[in-house]
């Protein structure tokens, strides 16, 4: 069923009131302060009339927005959905982002949202939450009733029924500052004065002070009992009010249940019976009451007893529910009585199974205690809901369920097992994978137990570690025949491409990829990730962002919600792609980009992965004395990616920030800490099988130890580098690698060695268009980019390859320059006036003479003016 579909309307629009509602100054005076406050929080217990003190708060306003929240809306997808239809009941943009999204419609929904009424609203408008405490200790939904009042549109304000007000805070925060408009039980309740006018002037039952008194001290002013008397004298014979407050019990726990019991047996026996067969359902309608007791006048029964107030409310005249505590007393009457109520929850599954309303039918099977049923339409229905985000209750339902149902229905293991894995719950996950498969083992099943241990590569797959991944998915492609079953093999035979990506066997996942197409009969939305994917890992660098700027994801991404795709999500791969180019900008954009979505999605995996490339662009920033902070941050960025990701208990995800500390020491001149950081991501790596960072580690470390002075030790390093690079087919890391070895020997003496190298190395530079590498700081390649200009000049000078060279020095407006010393000078003029030579900071004793200091800084004023 469509998320769409799922709207029940009727609880989109305010109830009707009662034909004659005794209206209370004291009360109206309060509720009519509400445009004052951006928050109103109408709060009691069951049966102080919040939902009428609502109706009468509503009159003030020009606009009202209303949503009566029932149980089914602790989904959160499920509330956002009445949320957003409360505000524009014939929308379908934002309902389908939400279920295209897979329901995670969070903040980009709620923005929305919010813009759209800030340009809409031109008048003082109100949202009603009515019955708040059945949600108000869901995280989520708490998170975006913040976000709305926080951000909320000039014009809007929100009313909130609750039993309690919620001590999230939010809630406190806005009390604090005067921000809300409290409406508790002492408002509501009704008192002496206003009980003696009650009677006397609105029901026309004159009664005395006295009476009135009395009625005051049963009743505390509870409204509900208040009705329960007046329902009670008006089936009275003798009418004398004296007589049934006699008959009252002394607690007033007691004396609602005393009043229902007298007002139902006085109703006819069919009414009876009506009340108790229909208080089973949440709602009411003609059609299922007329299904439920075998009648045809239930549409009529229905309007009669709203009439008369016997505690049922409508929206529509077409849908009913009976208040709270009268339906409760229903249901226990209904285990009591002699009428036939037995079978009445299986009747109404039937019913709405029949209408396709599967989640009132799984409701009335749990109530009938029949779990067979229920587990069988979980199973149906389950699969949708996983797509749109229904988290949540399909955790409630399969929890519902008894150890004998999950064996006789094994694929509700692997629907928990997927609720599991898209919550980062591996382990647990893993765990229900298992038990599915046993199963399906047990019951001789190769689809079921196929599809069981492709869940179980998928987790593999999420958190990159290939060696466990891989063996499982070639036993899930054993167990099925392609011509049999074509999509599934397929799907496992892109598992399976991917899996060769992260073991760095690019060749490999291309051709498995190749053969998933033939067998697949709809192109895969995930093609260009896994194409973008490989073209990094090759190194191909510049078709890999090209193919996914140009594939249009990426506006996909900030657009459209849906469920977590982990490391795959499209900014983060590019960020990293950009960042290996030594685009800064572009690769911080896309970092932050991921970042955004990582909160979107509620998922502290995203978000570690955006941390992680969010420290490599701090890194590749200059690194100057006076900007260390920024450097510091990189650091910082990198330990919260490890501390997030910690909870996961994947070593294998922790490779990457890893790598990125063994850069920032190692780049430093700290090889101690670097080769620490270093030795654990190696180990890391190679034990989940992913070469392409034992590569990228070995590079980094190379690259350090030659910044340190440690040639033979940089060498080793570089060497495995170049060899792991050649191993899995990574031409750009291959060359990078290559780079850093010829610098090696220019930095260390060995000149004409570097020359000779390097003039065999241009042309693989210039082939793969790769100058840029020689030229501006990349993550895997130099920090400073003037380390490798003198080597260039120098070449150029002999006469080699002079045209290309030219080229790539005329970027740094060197062309026709004869020297270069190998380093820059950067100038800081605001605040102390300092010079950095490279990374280093000028002392006053390196100036030798002050005024050759105060020459630089005349020369670098007037420059600048």
């Amino acid at each position: 069923m469509p998320l769409s579909e799922m709207v029940i309307r009727s609880k989109l629009i305010p109830p009707q009131p009662q034909k004659a509602v005794f209206h209370r100054r004291r009360l109206q005076d309060r509720l009519i302060t509400s445009v004052r406050y951006p928050v109103t929080m109408v709060h009691a217990g069951t049966g102080f009339g919040k939902t009428t003190a609502l109706i009468e708060l509503s009159n003030s306003y020009k606009k009202v927005y209303w949503y009566n929240i029932t149980e089914p809306d602790r989904d959160p997808t499920l509330f956002l959905a009445h949320l957003v239809s409360a505000f524009h009941p014939d929308t379908v943009s934002l309902i389908e982002r939400l279920e295209k999204g897979g329901g995670n419609a969070n903040t980009a929904i709620i923005n929305a949202l919010i813009n759209q009424l800030t340009t809409d609203l031109e008048e003082d408008a109100i949202l009603i939450l009515d019955d708040f405490h059945l949600v108000s200790n869901v995280t989520d939904i708490n998170t975006w009733l913040e976000q709305l009042v926080e951000q909320r549109p000039p014009h809007l304000h929100f009313a909130i029924a609750c039993r309690q007000i919620p001590e999230t805070p939010a809630f406190i925060r806005w009390r604090v500052k005067g921000n809300v408009l409290v409406v508790d039980q002492s408002d509501l309740s009704f008192t002496q004065k206003e009980i003696l006018s009650l009677f006397t002037d609105h029901y026309q039952f004159a009664i005395t002070d006295e009476q009135a008194q009395t009625l005051f001290s049963y009743t505390d002013g509870w409204i509900i009992a208040l009705q329960m008397v007046w329902q009670r004298l008006q089936t009275s014979r003798s009418k004398i009010l004296n007589n049934i407050l006699s008959e009252l019990p002394s607690a007033l726990s007691d004396i609602f249940y005393f009043l229902a019991q007298e007002v139902l047996m006085r109703q006819p026996e069919p009414i009876q019976q009506f009340l108790v067969s229909t208080a089973v359902l949440r709602q009411l309608d003609a059609e299922i009451c007329n299904y439920l007791l075998n009648i045809q006048n239930s549409k009529s029964i229905l309007q009669m007893l709203y009439d008369k107030g016997l505690f049922i409310s409508t929206t529509d005249n077409v849908n009913f529910r009976y208040q709270r505590l009268f339906q409760d007393f229903l249901l226990n009457q209904g285990k009591q009585s002699s009428f036939t109520t037995e079978n009445l929850h299986k009747k109404a599954a039937e019913y709405f199974t029949n209408i396709n309303d599967f989640e009132e039918a799984v409701f009335h099977w749990f109530s009938h205690g029949d779990l067979a049923q229920a587990a069988n339409l979980i199973q149906h229905i389950g699969p949708k809901h996983l797509e749109i985000g229904r988290l949540r209750t399909l955790t409630k339902w399969i929890e519902q369920l008894d150890d004998r149902q999950l064996e006789l229905h094994p694929a509700l293991n692997l629907l928990m097992g997927d609720v599991l894995r898209l919550r980062s719950k591996f382990e647990d996950a893993i765990n229900c994978y298992n038990k599915a498969e046993k199963i399906f083992l047990q019951n001789n099943d190769p689809l079921g137990r196929s599809n069981a241990l492709r869940s179980k590569a998928q987790v593999y797959l999420d958190t990159i570690r290939p060696l466990k991944g891989s063996s499982l998915l070639e036993e899930a492609i054993g167990l099925l025949e392609p011509q049999e079953y074509p999509s599934q093999v397929a799907a496992l035979l892109d598992q399976l491409a991917e899996n060769k990506l992260n073991s760095g066997k690019p060749s490999e996942a291309r051709a498995l990829h190749k053969e998933a197409n033939i067998l697949r009969s709809e192109s895969d939305p995930d093609d260009i990730y896994l194409e973008a994917r490989a073209l990094l890992r090759t190194g191909k660098l510049h078709e890999g962002s090209e193919l996914l700027e140009s594939s249009g994801g990426l506006n996909e991404e900030s657009s459209t919600q849906r469920p977590q795709r982990f490391h795959r999500e499209m900014p983060l791969l590019l960020s990293l792609i950009y960042l290996m180019m030594g685009n800064i900008q572009k690769g911080e954009y896309f970092a932050r980009k991921g970042i955004e979505i990582g909160h979107q999605l509620d998922s502290p995996f995203v978000e570690a992965v955006g941390l992680m490339r969010l420290g490599h662009t701090y890194q590749l920033y200059p690194h100057l004395p006076w900007r260390a902070q920024r450097l510091r941050k990189a650091r910082e960025y990198y330990e919260k990616a490890i501390d997030l990701v910690k909870p996961f208990n994947v070593m294998r995800v922790q490779v990457e920030p890893l790598w990125g500390l063994c850069r920032f020491y190692g780049y430093q001149g700290n090889i101690t800490e670097a080769k620490r950081y270093a030795t654990q991501a190696i180990e890391i790596a190679e034990t989940s099988g992913d070469y392409w960072f034992v590569a990228l580690l070995s590079t980094t470390m190379g690259y350090s130890y030659s910044l340190a002075g440690e040639k033979d030790l940089a060498d080793t390093w570089l060497a495995k580098g170049i060899d792991v690079f050649k191993m899995v087919g990574d031409t750009f890391g291959e060359t990078v690698s290559l780079s850093a070895m010829v610098l090696n020997n220019w930095l260390h003496g060995q000149k004409q060695k570097a020359i000779t190298d390097f003039s065999n190395l241009i042309p693989q530079i210039r082939s793969l268009n790769l100058g840029f590498t020689l030229i501006q700081p990349s993550q895997l390649g130099i920090q400073d980019d003037q380390v490798f200009l003198p080597l260039m000049v120098e070449v150029y000078n002999q006469g080699i390859e002079k045209e290309w060279i030219a080229s790539v020095l005329m970027e740094k407006n060197l062309d026709g320059s004869d020297y270069h010393p190998g380093y820059g000078l950067d100038i800081r003029t605001l605040g102390p006036f300092e010079v950095s030579r490279g990374s280093s900071l000028i002392s006053p004793r390196d100036w030798q003479r002050e005024k050759a200091r105060q020459l630089m800084q005349f020369f670098a004023k007037n420059c600048i003016s």
